[in-house]
């Protein structure tokens, strides 16, 4: 096996790390270069903190990085886009990445790190390095949302120019059309203001999001993403427990098609 080199990224490494992602992904996703470079070089909330793995005679074999984010109680680091080639899954690149992204978030004097992935990827982050699950959210249909009586609970605090990285303008509510197995949903990702919404006075039968009252601290549902949290410094248990959050589907990574 050949030896691993662990470094930074640059932006001249985004076409290698495009071809990695859809290799491993196993088909053509969202990602383009100029979508990855934007993504992280146009990030307004602090530096990314972005790795590669490459074997010492230069292919790129992983990627994993930290995305600063501004919450209600502190400064965290999101991690995202953790992946590498399945043929060098069994040389510690994750268990490296994991250590060197720790460190960074220390650094940085980070509360915690967090990080939004499928329920067996969390059952790894809490048996192999030590990451809590919080619980699970969970995509339902709402008639009417109230997203006000959410105002004191644990929450992504962003400013308005993260709102221009993520959607491009800056308006109260963010609805997007979203597929899942064959069914059209309207989904609200972020409300920007804090208040009541009612789906049919937007001219919609229902809203598909995130609410704390669906969000499940034990089990997840078919149609539901893992958060899993790591303390970095001395915090409140309430912090993971996922029912005292209020989280919206474009705090995460998902659907980047949006950026």
């Amino acid at each position: 096996m050949k030896k691993i080199i662990y470094r930074q990224a640059t932006p001249e490494d985004a076409e290698n790390i495009v071809q990695l992602s859809q290799f491993v992904s196993g088909e053509k996703n969202r990602w383009t270069v100029e979508y990855w470079k934007k993504y992280y070089y146009s990030y307004p909330t602090g530096t990314p903190f972005i790795l590669v793995a490459e074997t010492d005679d230069g292919k790129l074999v992983g990627h994993y990085s930290l995305l600063p984010v501004e919450l209600s109680f502190g400064l965290g680091m999101m991690q995202s886009h953790v992946f590498a080639h399945p043929e060098y899954r069994g040389v510690n690149i994750l268990a490296e990445f994991m250590n060197r992204g720790l460190e960074h978030a220390k650094s940085c004097s980070a509360t915690v790190m967090l990080a939004f992935t499928q329920p067996r990827f969390a059952k790894v982050l809490r048996r192999l390095y030590g990451w809590k699950v919080a619980g699970h959210l969970n995509f339902h249909d709402y008639s009417q949302v109230n997203t006000a009586q959410y105002a004191n609970y644990f929450r992504f605090v962003p400013d308005d120019a993260w709102y221009l990285w993520r959607f491009g303008d800056i308006q109260n509510n963010y609805i997007f059309p979203h597929s899942h197995y064959g069914k059209d949903n309207q989904q609200l990702w972020k409300n920007k203001q804090g208040n009541y919404i009612e789906a049919s006075a937007l001219g919609f039968d229902v809203i598909n999001c995130w609410r704390p009252e669906q969000s499940n601290p034990t089990t997840p549902s078919d149609w539901g993403i893992s958060f899993v949290i790591k303390p970095i410094s001395n915090i409140s248990e309430k912090l993971l427990d996922i029912r005292n959050w209020y989280i919206e589907i474009g705090d995460s990574d998902l659907h980047l098609q949006q950026l």
